[in-house]
């Protein structure tokens, strides 16, 4: 080897190096804009939380994560639609990520698209079987579909994962009150407790 051939590999690997280093700094600067979205997100600071985020993609753009953590915000804000975009850009990028397809299959019920949020809850638990929330998520879909039977089936899931879930106990309550099975329903709504009082009113 030369010696100017030696001096090209040094150059070479320094700027290997400098690139390393830059991106290792960039992927942590965003990691930190991320970490500071979601704790202003925690707080209720939702505009402070997207701008964070966003500062975050600006400089990743491919993190699923980052993603549908600026869909949860734009969900707390009631802003659906673009919270829905949110989740469906995450899900290009990590088509196995559970909490995306849950969260995108909360926004489509707020929609009202109900037959898409059970597709995404599906998708949710095909991931994740043994997750109560989503359980329970789907059975709110089916229940606004009209199909009572399948959603009280969706509760007794949830239930059996989680049988202190006091949020599925009252919705299970309210389809068994809305198919005239009064005496299961009002035992369900006292195991809803204080956390459903819409449900112990009924």
């Amino acid at each position: 080897m030369t010696h100017k051939t030696a001096m090209v590999l040094v150059s070479i690997l320094m700027v290997l190096a400098t690139t390393s280093l830059a991106l290792a700094a960039d992927e942590q600067l965003a990691k930190d804009w991320l970490e500071k979205g979601n704790r202003y997100y925690l707080n209720g600071s939702y505009d402070l939380a997207l701008e964070s985020l966003d500062r975050s993609l600006e400089i990743d753009s491919s993190n699923a994560r980052t993603w549908n953590n600026k869909g949860a915000v734009l969900h707390a804000m009631g802003e659906y639609e673009d919270a829905l975009q949110c989740y469906n850009r995450s899900l290009e990028i990590d088509p196995d990520y559970a909490q995306a397809w849950t969260n995108r299959g909360n926004a489509l019920t707020e929609l009202e698209r109900f037959s898409d949020a059970l597709e995404s809850y599906n998708r949710s638990l095909e991931i994740k079987p043994t997750s109560a929330d989503v359980w329970n998520n789907k059975g709110v879909a089916m229940a606004a579909l009209g199909w009572n039977q399948a959603a009280l089936e969706c509760y007794d899931m949830s239930l059996a994962i989680d049988p202190e879930y006091e949020e599925a106990w009252g919705n299970k309550g309210l389809v068994l009150k809305a198919i005239g099975r009064e005496e299961e329903a009002n035992d369900a709504f006292a195991k809803a407790g204080e956390n459903c009082p819409a449900c112990a009113d009924g």
